[in-house]
């Protein structure tokens, strides 16, 4: 790992270095040497920063014994870089060149929605380079998470580190647990109170369906409760002496959307 304050890697300067496996050049470096890095044979990938633009002939990806004129390939290369200076180096020697910026790979989420946990929702993120190869985490890219310890939208934020630089955001929705009714009951004539437990999460409210159909295919009447503090809803004009079933459930509001959970068991009550 090199300082910040470098601005040169003379010629010849990790000439025959084989134990060097990976080699992190700062921003501040403009200009590599000639066989600034040769016989270094367990370097196989250089990422070259922006700022380089000159690098000398040999200077990655080659081996010279001592007395020899020719001057021989390791192996596979890899060149990772953007800027004219990498390409051409690249070109030159035909190393292969990846585009190592995050933003031109493929990261993708397990899922679009989540279902809301106290620890805090922490999707699975795959990361592809724009040739198809698979990322590692930990070695290639970190995730860091915002937002998730609670319903709604919560996004993945991606950087690049080691031969990978710059930062995706990935957005996803956490909607609200499965909702538990505590009690559904007729103490008025016509009228039926439905009770349940405040679902986790910072839900924004509840949706109530109530119907003389216990799998809710018809006759389905549906009430909008809008505050996410309020575990109650009585509904009125219903029909006595009659079987009604109800259930409940909790949604978040995220981009003018209702994210809904699972709907509660269903409870079956007789009307007064």
């Amino acid at each position: 790992i090199m300082p910040n304050s470098l601005n040169t890697i003379g010629d010849k300067a990790f000439d025959g270095c084989v134990a060097i496996k990976s080699l992190s050049i700062p921003g501040s470096v403009t200009k590599i040497g000639e066989s600034a890095f040769e016989n270094c044979t367990g370097l196989t990938w250089v990422a070259i920063p922006d700022s380089v633009t000159y690098i000398g002939g040999y200077a990655f990806g080659f081996t010279h014994a001592t007395g020899e004129a020719a001057h021989k390939k390791t192996g596979s290369f890899t060149v990772y870089g953007t800027s004219v200076t990498a390409k051409n180096f690249a070109a030159f020697f035909s190393f292969k060149l990846v585009d190592p910026r995050i933003s031109t790979c493929k990261a993708t989420l397990d899922k679009k929605s989540y279902v809301y946990n106290s620890k805090g929702v922490t999707p699975v993120v795959t990361v592809k380079s724009a040739e198809g190869a698979k990322l590692v985490k930990g070695t290639d890219y970190v995730v860091t998470y915002a937002d998730n310890k609670k319903c709604g939208k919560a996004t993945a934020a991606v950087k690049g580190i080691g031969k990978y630089k710059g930062t995706v955001k990935l957005t996803y929705i956490i909607k609200p647990g499965k909702t538990k009714i505590s009690n559904a009951k007729s103490t008025k004539a016509k009228k039926v109170k439905v009770t349940w437990k405040k679902t986790a999460g910072g839900v924004s409210g509840y949706q109530v369906q109530i119907s003389t159909d216990k799998k809710f295919k018809k006759a389905v009447t549906a009430y909008n409760v809008k505050k996410g503090k309020t575990v109650s809803k009585t509904i009125s004009k219903l029909k006595s002496k009659k079987t009604y079933y109800v259930r409940v459930r909790a949604y978040k509001l995220a981009d003018n959307k209702k994210n809904a959970g699972k709907w509660s068991a269903v409870k079956k009550v007789k009307c007064k």
